[in-house]
């Protein structure tokens, strides 16, 4: 069969899964094709749950002809049907969809339910069926398996438009959407809605991942941070260096506590902190160094914690958006002494809400940050410390834990994104790739390049249906938050620079070659 394109989601009729489990009729053989496809990752694959108990019957009817043992024709009934689960996702169902069908008198409401799941969750579904029904109504693109397979879906490829997404989060979530609903069940079953027992499994994978001994979940990125200076006793009068190009939550947290965000310039290659420039920022209200990791590789962490080391400060590496990226072999989060990650949607690990976590060697910052999270609390109703209502919520650590299952082979997927796009634009003047600093990996939270022309080049993406986004285009010392600290235009200008030229193009693990192309089409036709 011709490759199919992804962006096409087949689900299999009732008896379009009878003739391939049983190897009968006319165009078996075609259905069993399209299975072989679902099953090498040619094309996605779907069945509707309902349908289940009546392939069930129909096979085992059939069988029953053929065997002398009832046993031996429900072991093999159950056999078959339990392969095609294997092989294609289950269509999610609420429960309610019967209240909800729109069919005329005499419709088939098997049918009729088929084509309600389908079409209300996946964006593209083609129905594979043998049913003249379905055929003929086109109330759903439906086609004969004998047709596609011939045809290798083209005719039903050539009206859809497909745009590129800047982050494509639906297409992981079709990868574990029924995972995922059974993952509320339980928390709905067993009712601890905070702190509830998926939030401990959680702790322990990612600690695990990390490579240290402690993970504390918490209520967001910028909360991670917060309760980390807070048990590190960051307070009125102290300095805490970070870089003026990041999210406002780096330097705002410093803030909320009345220390001083203290900026160092970036690197102009790979956008993270200077180390060169961090020892002349060092004074004796120095109480802690907070290097972030940009767009998805670690800052040089390791001339980083050399130089906290001569003076005795703790680092605290923000890896909102570095998670899962390496430094020298070595996980992001145990790259010092306190590592902070956001779970935010759009994260290369994110959940589908607000979240973050926070990782540690040490017992005793554990321990002290456990208590920070739960308003200061050790022994109910005992507060020995000042702290926040910072939990993560359990449905958030239920969707993270399926989540995580894809994760490090989406870190993979999204490595190899970014190196074709380095691949694609290498040859296009006026554009300068990302730069992977020696010793690390990075996840590729945004794939994000510099051009002096950026502001032209963002709207010809956008007359081409590709979504870029300018992110952190006015730098933290810029910023009316922090007109009190004094800065002026040209204090950090490697930073300035950076902000006024980036400009990030769509990336996700579920990226396709072909809408790279298409985006770096656009990019090499700019004026």
């Amino acid at each position: 069969m011709p490759a199919v394109d992804k962006a096409v989601q087949l689900v299999f009729d009732t008896n379009i899964l009878v003739d391939a489990l049983l190897a009968r009729g006319h165009y078996y053989q075609y259905a069993v094709r399209l299975l072989e496809a679902v099953r090498s990752g040619e094309v996605e694959g779907w069945y509707a749950p309902h349908s289940v108990t009546t392939v069930y019957y129909l096979v085992e009817r059939t069988l029953a002809r053929e065997t002398s043992s009832r046993k031996e024709t429900v072991s093999i009934a159950q056999a078959l049907v339990k392969k095609f689960m294997g092989i294609l996702k289950p269509l999610p169902q609420v429960g309610d969809e019967l209240l909800h069908l729109n069919g005329k008198p005499g419709d088939d409401l098997e049918d009729l339910l088929i084509v309600k799941l389908a079409t209300g969750y996946l964006p593209n579904p083609l129905i594979v069926t043998r049913d003249k029904h379905f055929l003929h109504n086109r109330t759903c693109q439906a086609a004969h398996p004998k047709e596609i397979v011939e045809s290798g879906l083209a005719p039903w490829l050539s009206d859809q438009k497909n745009p590129v997404q800047f982050i494509d989060l639906a297409a992981q979530q079709r990868l574990l959407r029924p995972k995922i609903q059974a993952g509320f069940h339980r928390v709905l079953h067993h009712g601890q809605y905070i702190m509830g027992p998926e939030v401990g499994k959680l702790e322990e994978k990612l600690a695990e991942f990390v490579g240290v001994n402690h993970c504390i979940t918490c209520s967001s990125g910028t909360d991670a941070l917060l309760m980390a200076l807070m048990a590190l006793d960051i307070g009125p009068g102290d300095e805490v260096i970070t870089v003026p190009y990041t999210w406002i939550s780096t330097a705002e947290v410093i803030a909320l506590l009345r220390a001083k965000p203290v900026f160092v310039d970036i690197l102009p290659d790979t956008f993270n902190m200077d180390p060169g420039k961090l020892a002349s920022a060092i004074t004796p209200r120095t109480k802690a160094i907070m290097p972030v990791g940009i767009y998805g590789q670690c800052a040089d962490m390791s001339r980083i914690n050399a130089i906290a080391n001569n003076h005795n400060i703790p680092v605290i590496e923000d890896a909102a958006q570095c998670f899962g990226a390496t430094h020298h072999g070595k996980k992001s989060c145990n790259l010092s002494l306190i590592g902070c990650t956001s779970f935010f949607p759009s994260k290369p690990l994110g959940c589908y809400g607000d979240g973050g976590a926070i990782f540690t060697p040490d017992d005793t910052l554990a321990d002290k940050m456990r208590q920070i999270r739960i308003h200061g609390q050790k022994v109910k109703h005992q507060h020995p410390l000042v702290g926040i209502n910072g939990r993560l919520d359990t449905m958030q650590a239920a969707i993270l834990l399926e989540k995580f299952s894809l994760f490090p082979e989406e870190c993979e997927l999204r490595a190899q994104a970014g190196k074709r796009y380095s691949e694609l634009l290498s040859d296009i003047p006026g554009i300068k790739t990302p730069v992977i600093a020696h010793g690390n990996t990075s996840v590729y939270a945004q794939y994000t390049i510099l051009s002096e022309n950026r502001d032209r080049l963002s709207q010809t993406l956008k007359e081409n249906d590709v979504p870029s986004v300018a992110y952190y285009t006015a730098p933290l010392h810029l910023q009316g938050a922090f007109a009190d600290l004094g800065h002026k235009p040209g204090d950090f200008p490697v930073a300035e620079k950076v902000a006024a030229q980036c400009l990030s193009l769509p990336m996700s693990p579920y990226l396709k070659q072909a809408d790279q192309e298409k985006v770096v089409k656009a990019i090499a036709h700019n004026p």
